[in-house]
């Protein structure tokens, strides 16, 4: 098996080898295609259901929230070529993971349906055709026996499975954890000002009586 260069990507696309619907020439790479960010997109809380990027311009997907994203591209792959999917190393830095198959079978058919979790220090806004994941195309030294034909086949949305994991979800999400997390730290530093208030106050009442002793037996001397 060997890594295709961004020559014989274009030949074989050239050719009708390999099938790439809505390509942009642009994103075809030294030796790999950015698949591009799709219209439809799924996300947990606080936004949580589809979501049509198209209209939107963008998606956002907060500290600790996850969303199933597809491509704009529609992949049909031959028999003799299989894709390796990766993030774009701007998106990885930034703390987000892909979470998806790392491989498209050869005998594919559809758009990529592919989620992503973000553990990175802010919300990630990705706009809409945004180039988000690269893919290196492999050719088999033979044809595959048995091209894909499994249940993704011909998919063109979100599959029905994904959205209803999703549905169903009752737990709270690592964003909704790290909200309540900081919202008691801010209550226990309030807590803290507080108690050092009344400390201050209690050293504060010695001080007060010992001033107001000194004061009263200074008036009744100067009276004598």
């Amino acid at each position: 098996m060997s890594l295709m260069s961004d020559g014989e990507i274009r030949e074989a696309v050239q050719k009708g080898e390999l099938k790439i619907r809505n390509l942009d020439e642009k994103q075809i790479k030294p030796a790999s295609y950015d698949a591009r960010v799709g219209k439809i997109a799924f996300k947990t809380r606080p936004e949580k259901g589809e979501v049509d990027i198209s209209k939107k311009g963008l998606i956002i997907i907060g500290i600790g929230e996850f969303a199933v994203l597809t491509t704009e591209e529609y992949f049909e792959m031959p028999a003799n070529i299989a894709g390796q999917i990766g993030l774009r190393s701007y998106y990885a830095r930034k703390g987000l993971i892909l979470l998806s198959g790392p491989q498209i079978d050869p005998g594919f058919r559809g758009l990529l349906s592919l989620g992503f979790y973000n553990v990175g220090p802010r919300d990630v806004a990705i706009p809409y055709l945004e180039p988000l994941c690269t893919i290196g195309f492999h050719k088999l030294h033979t044809p595959a026996t048995e091209p894909y034909q499994g249940e993704y086949q011909d998919q063109r949305t979100i599959p029905l499975r994904d959205i209803e994991f999703f549905a169903e979800a009752k737990g709270a999400t690592l964003a909704e954890v790290i909200q309540t997390i900081a919202a008691l730290s801010n209550s226990i530093q309030g807590l803290e000002a507080t108690v050092k208030g009344i400390k201050i106050s209690l050293y504060a009442v010695p001080l007060i009586t010992t001033l107001a002793v000194s004061i009263v037996v200074g008036v009744v001397l100067l009276c004598t």
